[in-house]
């Protein structure tokens, strides 16, 4: 119940057309709608992707764009038990128990840093001449900052982060795995007071505050960091491949469903109900099909979309059977790392962020400034442009999940008889 009360924001924001007296739209997305005359002669593939630009920007205009990557967040935290498997099971091999962990931490504990920042967000795929642009923005900051100017004023003044003024970019406290590890790294280096040199992430370049540290109590550690620390990388990998020997044999797929979610992908109407594979206890759906597809880089996602029958079938069983594991792991007592949630988290923001940059989208927006720079974040030809759509029809089952498509212009769905009859109950 709690889960499904953090999703009303973005329903209750989808009052229909006609509660307001105006003509019905052609082609409605979530809260905004088309006319005829602004959708005529578009393909379906070019409606498909104008309603992954409308639902974007509602999302980023109604400050809903948290709510909308959750289940990206949930699943990239659940999956970080898998990671700490291997640890895990040849420290019960070797016999390392609470005791152990506990004097390990105690050499050397870990920390959480209270940081500020100021960050210009630059995309993986711009220009040299617009990273040296930025640079050359928070090498000023850092000068400034490093003269004693506020640092809460700078970061209302350049900061690019969604509600850095609001915050004096000031970030919740993060411990280690909560950020990206240039970060982090210059975050640890300093001391409270202290100013860093900039830094490159992957999302741009940051200057940094550092406001306070304390060391993380022992009943809040990492204890997937701390049992890395004391079992040799290779007697964890040796017991991950004798434990997956002893579950091999346990999945089983379903190729009529895994062929129908494929054709679904496309669209982002992926039915709830369509199970691709299923284990003891558990199974994989199309819709986790689409959460995995959607947390891959472009590179990653052009392969699984380009891939024969074959080569899109072994992706799939591969994802599928990393679920199993994982569900198997947090049953067997495996820990979730406790800043699993944030560092997903703060993918996401950043990830979102860059996308709203991409596409000109700013909270407040009103329904016709979204209609219109939907249409033309659709008709522009500039590379931001075309790798934010292309960004976004990763995230399309996502995006069709909150913001729905309808009116008599909005694409059929796939409605083949091999497709229905493969949507298993």
């Amino acid at each position: 119940m709690q889960k499904n009360l953090r999703l009303l924001p973005l329903f209750l924001a989808l009052p229909l057309f006609a509660c307001r007296g105006e003509p019905e739209a052609a082609f409605q997305v979530g809260e905004v709608g088309f006319p005829a005359e602004q959708v005529s002669g578009l393909s379906a593939e070019q409606l498909h992707t104008l309603a992954d630009l409308t639902a974007f920007v509602q999302a980023v205009a109604r400050d809903a764009t948290g709510e909308l990557g959750e289940p990206i967040v949930e699943r990239e935290a659940e999956r970080s038990r898998l990671a700490a498997l291997p640890a895990h099971l040849a420290a019960e091999e070797m016999g390392l128990g609470e005791e152990a962990l506990r004097a390990a931490y105690e050499a050397a504990p870990e920390w959480e840093l209270e940081v500020r920042h100021v960050v210009r967000l630059v995309p993986r795929w711009a220009s040299a001449a617009e990273r040296q642009e930025a640079r050359q923005v928070i090498e000023e900051v850092q000068r400034r900052a490093a003269a004693g100017e506020d640092f809460a004023a700078l970061a209302g003044e350049f900061s690019e982060e969604p509600g850095a003024a609001e915050r004096g970019g000031l970030l919740q406290p993060g411990r280690q795995g909560s950020w990206v590890p240039p970060f982090w790294d210059a975050a640890l280096a300093l001391q409270p007071g202290e100013i860093s040199a900039v830094v490159e992430t992957e999302y741009g370049y940051h200057v940094l505050k550092l406001e306070a540290r304390r060391p993380v109590p022992f009943p809040e550690a990492n204890r997937a960091r701390i049992r890395a620390r004391l079992v040799p990388e290779p007697r964890a990998r040796a017991a991950m491949e004798r434990w997956v020997a002893e579950q091999s044999g346990e999945l089983v797929l379903e190729p009529p469903a895994m062929a129908a979610a494929r054709r679904h992908l496309g669209t982002g109407s992926m039915p709830d109900t369509l199970i691709l594979a299923r284990w003891t206890g558990g199974e994989y759906s199309a819709w986790q099909l689409a959460l995995y597809r959607a947390s891959l880089e472009p590179e990653a996602r052009a392969q699984l979309d380009a891939a024969d029958d074959s080569g899109f079938g072994w992706r799939v069983e591969s994802d599928a059977r990393e679920a199993m594991w994982s569900q198997q792991a947090g049953e067997m007592g495996v820990e979730q790392p406790p800043d699993a949630t944030a560092a997903a988290e703060r993918g996401w923001e950043q990830r979102a962020a860059l996308l709203a940059r991409a596409v000109g989208a700013r909270a407040g927006m009103r329904e016709e400034e979204i209609r219109s720079m939907a249409l033309r974040a659709l008709g522009g030809t500039g590379q931001e442009l075309r790798i934010a759509r292309q960004e976004l029809f990763g995230l399309r089952p996502l995006l069709r999940r909150f913001y729905p498509v309808s009116g008599a212009a909005a694409p059929a769905p796939p409605s083949s008889a091999a497709a229905s009859s493969s949507d298993n109950p």
